[in-house]
C-alpha cells in the first residue's frame, strides 16, 4: 500500500466535513497558511480573477470568509454569485476544490466577528478601501492614523462596507498527491444528499 494512499473508507460522507476534519490535523503545521483558499470569482465581463483570502469558519454547510464589501471580489459576486474556491495543503499533499455559491452573512455576525478582531485589524478596515488606486504606501498609512485618532478610546464599530460571506458548495473535489502520478481523487456533489465518486487521476 502506497503511505500517501487515500483511502475511501476513511472519509466522511460530507465533503465539508472532511475539510474541517484535514484543517484541524495540518492547522499545528501549517498555522494560518493553513487557512489560505484561492477564491476564484467571475463578474459580468466573464474574465475569471482569483486572490488568497483566509477562511475563519467551515460547518457541514458553509466556508465562512470576510471581506471588504467594496473590493473588486465582492462586485464580482454581486454580479455572479457563483465561485470556485481552492485550498492546498503541502505538508498533506492534499488540495481541495469546491463549487458553489456566496451570499452576504447578516450584520449580526459580521459584527460579532468583527468586535473579536485586534484593534490595529479593526482599524485597518476603516482604513483601507480594497482595490482602489492610491498614491503611496504613506497614503494608507495617514488614513490608518486618521481613524486611530477619530477612535481613541472607544470600541471600534464595523465598517457599512466590511463584512462575511458564506460559501455554500454544491461540490467537491478531494485529491492526494500518489507516486507516479497515481492520484486519489473523490468528486462530491450535492444532490439530496452528497454522493461520491473516484475519479481517474
Amino acid at each position: 500500500m502506497n503511505e500517501n494512499e487515500l483511502l475511501e473508507s476513511e472519509l466522511l460522507d460530507n465533503p465539508l466535513l472532511q475539510t474541517e476534519k484535514m484543517w484541524r490535523e495540518v492547522c499545528s503545521d501549517e498555522f494560518e497558511n493553513g487557512q489560505m483558499f484561492c477564491l476564484s470569482t467571475v463578474g459580468k465581463s466573464k474574465i475569471p480573477s482569483s486572490r488568497l483570502v483566509l477562511f475563519k469558519q467551515i460547518t457541514e454547510k458553509e466556508i465562512c470568509f470576510y471581506s471588504n464589501y467594496e473590493s473588486r471580489k465582492a462586485k464580482e459576486l454581486e454580479e455572479n454569485s457563483n465561485a470556485s474556491a481552492l485550498i492546498y495543503w503541502q505538508s498533506i499533499d492534499v488540495q481541495i476544490r469546491f463549487v458553489g455559491h456566496v451570499e452576504k452573512m447578516s450584520p449580526e455576525k459580521s459584527d460579532k466577528y468583527f468586535s473579536g478582531r485586534s484593534r490595529q485589524s479593526q482599524i485597518g478596515a476603516w482604513a483601507s478601501r480594497q482595490s482602489q488606486v492610491i498614491t503611496s504606501r504613506e497614503e494608507l498609512m495617514q488614513s490608518f492614523n486618521v481613524y486611530d485618532k477619530k477612535f481613541e478610546g472607544k470600541d471600534v464599530p464595523r465598517p457599512e462596507f466590511w463584512g462575511g460571506y458564506t460559501f455554500t458548495p454544491f461540490e467537491a473535489q478531494i485529491m492526494k498527491r500518489g507516486g507516479g502520478r497515481l492520484h486519489d481523487s473523490f468528486l462530491y456533489t450535492l444532490q439530496s444528499e452528497w454522493q461520491r465518486v473516484r475519479l481517474s487521476p
